[in-house]
């Protein structure tokens, strides 16, 4: 499900990051030549969201994160970086609503400023970190 009655969010400046960073991207052993080709267009589309924290923000609402019953499965995160804000991991997620959901592009669960994470204080980052590998995992 997509944020309902999230904030409203302007994703330009995500797509125009996207786009300066899909040459590096795409010369990674890690992708394909044309597997991210999506993301821009799919970052374009996060345009309600819900914030967690002032590290992540999430652009899909499910209550049930990656469990049985969830409209969702996390794939794994792509990360941009920006000149300010550094490290922004994309999570990208299966859409399991989708009528072919391993033919469809991945949508954009979410952003976090991973190099945010620096300012916590340690218990608060790790117990950040922690909640974050549960959810994606569990």
């Amino acid at each position: 499900m997509r944020g309902k009655n999230g904030k409203r969010y302007n994703p330009d400046w995500l797509v125009e990051l996207a786009e300066k960073c899909l040459p590096y991207l795409k010369s990674h052993p890690r992708y394909d030549e044309e597997a991210l080709d999506f993301l821009p267009e799919a970052l374009g589309n996060c345009t309600s969201c819900i914030p967690e924290s002032h590290c992540y923000i999430h652009f899909v609402k499910d209550d049930n994160p990656n469990q049985e019953g969830s409209s969702w499965r996390y794939i794994t995160s792509v990360e941009l970086y920006h000149e300010k804000f550094g490290i922004i991991l994309v999570d990208l997620l299966l859409d399991i609503t989708s009528e072919d959901p391993y033919e469809a592009s991945p949508v954009v669960g979410g952003i976090e400023y991973f190099d945010l994470l620096g300012i916590l204080p340690p218990v608060q980052a790790t117990r950040h970190l922690h909640g974050r590998i549960r959810e994606r995992l569990c």
